[in-house]
């Protein structure tokens, strides 16, 4: 038997009322605010400098930043 379960970030799961009562917004503006959260707050780390140095090899016209 199966016991994961999927819960959405974005779309709701709850009745109308309790959607309502929670600022209704729609599944679009939910999904707006979560990735400008993400694009807000994301700090990717930087790639170790023998990775880089390795797809440079790889890829000779990749300018390095």
């Amino acid at each position: 038997m199966r016991t994961e379960f999927y819960y959405p970030r974005v779309a709701t799961r709850t009745n109308y009322e309790t959607w309502e009562a929670a600022g209704g917004k729609d599944t679009w503006t939910k999904a707006e605010e979560e990735a400008r959260k993400i694009l807000e707050n994301h700090r990717p780390q930087r790639l170790p400098d023998d990775v880089v140095a390795r797809i440079m090899e790889m890829e000779p016209g990749i300018i390095a930043v």
